[in-house]
C-alpha cells in the first residue's frame, strides 16, 4: 500500500557515514538489501574469517567485478598462458628447428 512502511528485513543493511578524519573508515558508503539467507551466510563467514562486514562485502564485490571485467579476465588468462608456456618455449623452438631441418625446401 502506498505510504505504508514495513519493518526492514534483517538483511537490510543501512550504513550511514561521511568522509571525516574522525571516522574509522573512508570511502563510499552504501545501503543494500539482500535475502535473509544470504545475509545469514555472510554473517557466519564474517565470524569464521574474523573480518568486518565491510571488509567481506568489499572483497566479494571486488572479486565479482574482477571476474566480469573483460580486461582483467584477459590479463589473467594471458598471464596463465605465459606461465604455462615458459617451460616449454625453448623445447618448442628446438623441435620446430629440427622438423624444418629435415624438410626439403
Amino acid at each position: 500500500m502506498p505510504g505504508t512502511q514495513t519493518a526492514p528485513l534483517a538483511s537490510e543493511i543501512f550504513i550511514v557515514a561521511w568522509r571525516t578524519p574522525s571516522g574509522y573508515t573512508f570511502g563510499m558508503k552504501t545501503a543494500i538489501s539482500i535475502p535473509d539467507e544470504l545475509f545469514e551466510s555472510a554473517e557466519r563467514l564474517i565470524a569464521k574469517l574474523k573480518v568486518s562486514r565491510s571488509r567481506l562485502y568489499c572483497r566479494a564485490i571486488a572479486e565479482f567485478v574482477a571476474r566480469h571485467d573483460e580486461d582483467v579476465v584477459t590479463q589473467q588468462m594471458d598471464q596463465a598462458l605465459r606461465e604455462m608456456e615458459a617451460p616449454y618455449e625453448e623445447f618448442s623452438k628446438e623441435a620446430s628447428r629440427q622438423v624444418l631441418r629435415r624438410e626439403e625446401w
